[in-house]
């Protein structure tokens, strides 16, 4: 990679820290009932990934999610990814893409926080102009989290209106391991769907890693498929809480 593309993709990483759908949770594309705590900040970075179909094979680098509390049940959410095509001859940019910036609110306290029953919050964003991604969207996402000895289970409904200014919306569903193990598995099964764009489906299988209380790493495969395409992806990063 020559010096002036790494300076790009670094430039751009530190434009998404600056600017940066419902935000993610790692590995994943939706998200937990969770917040981060008063004036503490979560980092989720995925170095590189990696996306391959028929027609294209695209390198991310970074994708970054960050959170910071702004008060003690909610926070501020900045997201975003800088990725490029691996066999375009005519377009080597760096393109910024999925920006966005939300305020995940907790509005019923359950066995995420420690206490009893569903976990509940509620999560508007505003979806940000990307390259080759004009035009400027918003959601309202709405997460039930429920954890137990065995695990947990997220589930995300995302309506909201896209960046083309069309009806869309998600729905689905994340499944993890017991907290109580190092190293559990997880998974994720997601639709969303965009008036006059059609359907998306996708499934996402991996683990988290616990290195202490403030640091995890994931990877996982990620399989979607859309307008009659399949692709395959694979993802590795960590989360980081600090402050």
């Amino acid at each position: 990679m020559r010096l002036s593309n790494v300076v790009a993709a670094l430039a751009s990483g530190a434009a998404l820290l600056l600017s940066a759908e419902a935000s993610a949770y790692r590995p994943f594309d939706q998200t937990d009932a969770a917040v981060a705590e008063y004036r503490s900040i979560e980092l989720e970075l995925g170095p590189v990934s990696l996306a391959r179909s028929s027609a294209e094979l695209v390198l991310v680098a970074p994708a970054l999610v960050v959170n910071y509390g702004i008060f003690s049940r909610a926070e501020l959410v900045l997201e975003g990814k800088n990725e490029r095509s691996l066999r375009s001859s005519s377009d080597e940019r760096w393109r910024p893409q999925d920006l966005a910036v939300s305020i995940k609110a907790l509005v019923r306290r359950g066995s995420l926080q420690g206490a009893d029953g569903l976990s509940i919050a509620l999560e508007p964003s505003v979806l940000l102009p990307g390259r080759d991604q004009g035009g400027v969207g918003g959601q309202v996402g709405v997460i039930l989290s429920l954890l137990g000895p065995v695990g947990a289970l997220h589930f995300n409904a995302v309506p909201g209106v896209s960046r083309a200014h069309a009806a869309a919306g998600s729905i689905g569903v994340i499944a993890e391991g017991p907290f109580a193990w190092r190293i559990r598995p997880v998974g994720e099964w997601l639709v969303y769907g965009e008036r006059g764009d059609g359907w998306l489906f996708s499934m996402l299988y991996g683990l988290i890693a616990r290195a202490g209380e403030a640091l995890s790493f994931d990877g996982a495969v990620r399989v979607e498929r859309a307008a009659g395409r399949t692709t395959l992806e694979i993802r590795a990063g960590l989360t980081w809480a600090f402050g």
